[in-house]
């Protein structure tokens, strides 16, 4: 019984924990993730792990960044067990400090994609 309110009160920890770093990691993470590789509504486990480690967030909470920006089966292939039940949770919990809302693939490219470029109107020299 007393292990049972031990992993009780180590759940709530963990739980409070993320809380204080969910909006952390929507103001950062998600930012960074824009810039480094562009607009999309998932990223590699890798570009998540690096941009993670860029913005000095916590690796104890990258389940929370997982949910955010993998699908949900990557997610439950990359975390143990008793993490998979919370992927909608962290989600929605990323989601609601992030700027924007969900789907980070409907953001501007990082750059001017039009830099050099003679498709926009009053590039080419044809006339009017």
């Amino acid at each position: 019984m007393a292990g049972v309110a031990v992993g009780s009160i180590g759940q709530l920890i963990r739980r409070i924990d993320q809380r204080w770093y969910a909006p952390k990691f929507a103001r950062h993470l998600a930012p960074r993730l824009l810039r480094d590789y562009g607009a999309s509504k998932f990223y590699t486990l890798g570009q998540i792990r690096a941009a993670c480690a860029k913005c000095r967030l916590p690796r104890r909470h990258l389940a929370l960044a997982y949910a955010a920006f993998l699908p949900q089966t990557e997610f439950e292939a990359v975390t143990d067990e008793t993490r998979r039940p919370d992927y909608m949770t962290l989600r929605v919990l990323f989601f609601s400090f992030a700027k924007g809302g969900e789907d980070f693939s409907a953001f501007p490219a990082p750059m001017d994609t039009w830099a050099g470029g003679a498709d926009h109107a009053g590039s080419d020299d044809s006339p009017d």
